[in-house]
């Protein structure tokens, strides 16, 4: 039975709960088949998430199934089976919201996640970022819809012989017994690896010749190709903790790649965009950025509704002034 026909049962399953149609040996029922396969499972975890969704409807659709229109039901039913297949609801949805449904593991805007699979692979998921997890008998896969992941592979000797692949928009990884990240940013036509130990094996979606990527190497490769290997980026793994370094970086970078971790939004003064800024800076202590940045450099920062816009704009020759005198007397 292939996926689809498992999602169409689950869907099936779904709405008689929804309609109220379960008798208690239904319900043994679809406890058996639900605990049959891994794969009814994960379709009925998938079905469960909307089931949440499903009861904030209100509360005159059940009366509409429970006295047996059949037409309505079929809406509902093509309804369900769209979200669970995902063919058209992507397109509808915003703000990832089928992610955040499906996907096996999702993360938001400024979260963070840390996953350990059965095979003792350690996943770590950067801010908004969504992937699947799927073992087989002959491999263990990671699909990456978007976003950001640290893989350090597991090497249990019961999955020695099951190649481990990450699979992006763009291109399959095999992991060749190594750490590494992977980046696949919603707005950006490109995936980027970065390997911090051993190597990998990239091959194109649109081709078959596969690359090698070494240790300290980055590569960054949209469908049909790549462009040239670069020495591994700190911020490609510091994120992890928390930070990140800039070197010469124009503020405009840097407060857009901070723009990824805040659910705020920032204006910056067009003056000050290209002012090169250096050091390590939070990724979620505002306070503590605003302070850094006011510091070391010229420019002054304030919040607004409630620390949901930040302004950033070039300090005037009064506030240096004022800024010299208070150094002065401490």
């Amino acid at each position: 039975m292939n996926q689809q026909e498992i999602l169409a049962q689950a869907a099936e399953w779904l709405l008689k709960i929804r309609s109220g149609e379960l008798s208690q040996q239904q319900l043994q029922e679809l406890e058996q088949w639900k605990h049959s396969s891994p794969a009814h499972e994960k379709a009925w975890q998938k079905a469960e998430k909307l089931l949440n969704v499903l009861n904030d409807v209100p509360q005159n659709s059940d009366a509409i199934l429970q006295h047996g229109q059949q037409h309505s039901r079929k809406i509902l039913g093509k309804l369900v089976l769209s979200l669970l297949f995902a063919s058209t609801a992507i397109y509808f949805w915003q703000d990832n919201w089928y992610y955040r449904l499906f996907a096996d593991y999702y993360t938001a805007l400024g979260e963070q996640q840390q996953i350990l699979l059965q095979d003792g692979t350690q996943l770590d998921l950067n801010t908004s970022t969504a992937l699947d997890v799927q073992y087989t008998a002959q491999q263990r896969s990671v699909h990456l819809h978007y976003g950001e992941i640290w893989i350090k592979t597991g090497h249990l000797a019961a999955y020695k012989d099951q190649p481990f692949i990450v699979t992006t928009k763009y291109a399959d990884i095999q992991a060749l017994g190594t750490v590494f990240s992977v980046q696949q940013l919603q707005k950006q036509q490109q995936s980027c690896v970065a390997v911090l130990e051993s190597a990998v094996k990239i091959t194109l979606k649109d081709s078959h010749t596969p690359q090698i990527v070494h240790a300290g190497e980055q590569l960054c490769f949209d469908a049909r190709q790549s462009f040239d290997k670069q020495p591994v980026q700190p911020n490609q793994y510091l994120w992890r903790n928390q930070v990140i370094m800039a070197y010469d970086m124009p503020l405009k970078t840097l407060i857009q790649q901070l723009g990824r971790y805040q659910k705020r939004y920032f204006r910056l003064a067009p003056e000050i965009e290209n002012i090169k800024v250096s050091g390590s800076f939070p990724l979620h202590d505002l306070d503590q950025l605003i302070q850094a940045l006011q510091q070391s450099y010229p420019v002054d920062a304030q919040t607004y509704l409630n620390q949901r816009l930040v302004v950033i704009k070039a300090r005037t020759s009064h506030q240096q002034t004022q800024k010299k005198q208070r150094h002065v007397e401490h």
